[in-house]
């Protein structure tokens, strides 16, 4: 995205110095083509494979042997400069890169390797492995890579169900709750979720035996996110019957909150709070010759600005393939985790430090030659017939 703004800034830059013969603003937009092209050829293209880099690397020196030619012969006809650039554009390697994504360890604090069954793979196409708690608590919605080999594995990340064996219950301990009543008397109980946990139903048992209440949960995915709704609804209960109120909601893996509108009556308490999670799974198509290579399948995740992938294998699994069972062996440190100033958060800050600082130089230039241009406008009104 930060490349399409450098050639945005270029090009406009380039038709005003080009109109309105204005040899710094033609500068400027050069400057902004090289700061794009630097961007593109020494961090974006580095994602993708060695085929596309080699096309990337001939296009670049036939784009700029062309621009250059029109920068020095044609410098009036700049609408042929612009279908140039519009065409080198085109020309360019575009779409998802997850589409020839090259993995890069080095972004990922953790991996974890996956154990071929007993009975081995021999006739099965597909794979499978249950999420487990190391993940929920280490790995984010968006940097799971599975890997075979140095290549991404494309998976696709379900629930499935077994009967009764479907769920996942985890009761977490009332005193770990934050509890408060605010102003309007609704008490408020929020699950913090540190460990990530993917939570599609709360189980909740009172200390009151007689209530009616209307109870509202809400979730908030990030620390710097709003809290949205994810149900609403009341719950009665006579006699001490029932002993659990349960309440489902789409599925969520940051803070959920329970907050209980008390109106004029005391605040109820909680006296259990459970946590109810799907079983989830990551499917994905198992690698040819697998077995007869000797190298593992191996889990990547913890990479905090890792973007979600675009992969999904639902569409081309069908019912009756068969699907080998791996277990994901304990989390590891990943030896080869070390961030390069190429690498988020230190490229995104470098780039907007450089974006920002050119956009000041250009207003401080756009201001000089505003008034130089005034002085000398005043300059001639004072000479002028007297």
């Amino acid at each position: 995205m930060l490349t399409l703004v450098f050639a945005s800034y270029a090009l406009v830059l380039l038709v005003i110095g080009f109109r309105r013969q204005k040899v710094w603003f033609r500068q400027a937009g050069l400057a902004f083509m090289g700061l794009a092209i630097l961007k593109f050829y020494l961090v974006d293209i580095w994602q993708w494979d060695k085929s596309i880099r080699i096309l990337a690397g001939i296009i670049m020196g036939g784009g700029l042997v062309i621009i250059s030619f029109y920068y020095e012969k044609f410098r009036g006809k700049f609408r042929e400069l612009g279908a140039v650039l519009l065409l080198a554009g085109i020309a360019l390697p575009s779409g998802g890169i997850e589409a020839v994504e090259k993995f890069r360890p080095n972004r990922y604090r953790h991996v974890k390797e996956l154990a071929l069954p007993a009975e081995g793979i021999e006739g099965k196409r597909y794979g499978s492995t249950l999420v487990d708690a190391e993940l929920y608590k280490a790995a984010g919605e968006n940097d799971l890579r599975l890997v075979h080999d140095g290549k991404i594995v494309p998976y696709s990340r379900q629930m499935r169900k077994k009967g009764s064996d479907d769920k996942v219950e985890k009761e977490i301990p009332v005193s770990e709750l934050v509890y408060s009543v605010d102003g309007e008397n609704t008490a408020i109980y929020v699950f913090e979720n540190r460990d990530r946990i993917r939570v599609s139903r709360l189980r909740l048992s009172f200390q009151e035996q007689d209530f009616t209440r209307e109870v509202s949960i809400y979730q908030r995915p990030g620390k710097f996110q709003n809290n949205t709704l994810a149900k609403s609804m009341t719950l009665t209960r006579k006699a001490g019957k029932p002993e659990f109120h349960t309440v489902d909601f789409p599925v969520v893996s940051g803070e959920l909150q329970v907050q209980i509108k008390n109106d004029d009556d005391e605040p109820i308490r909680l006296s259990q709070f459970i946590a109810v999670s799907d079983k989830e799974y990551l499917f994905f198509r198992l690698p040819e010759k697998l077995a007869e290579s000797g190298k593992p399948l191996k889990l990547f995740y913890g990479a905090d600005y890792a973007q979600k992938p675009k992969y999904d294998i639902t569409e081309t699994m069908a019912e009756e393939d068969k699907v080998a069972e791996l277990t994901l062996r304990p989390q590891a440190a990943n030896p080869e985790f070390k961030l390069t100033l190429f690498d988020p958060p230190y490229s995104v800050w470098m780039f907007r430090a450089v974006f920002w600082l050119l956009l000041v130089l250009i207003a401080w230039r756009m201001y000089s030659i505003y008034r130089r241009d005034r002085v000398e406008q005043a300059g001639l009104a004072s000479s002028g017939p007297g």
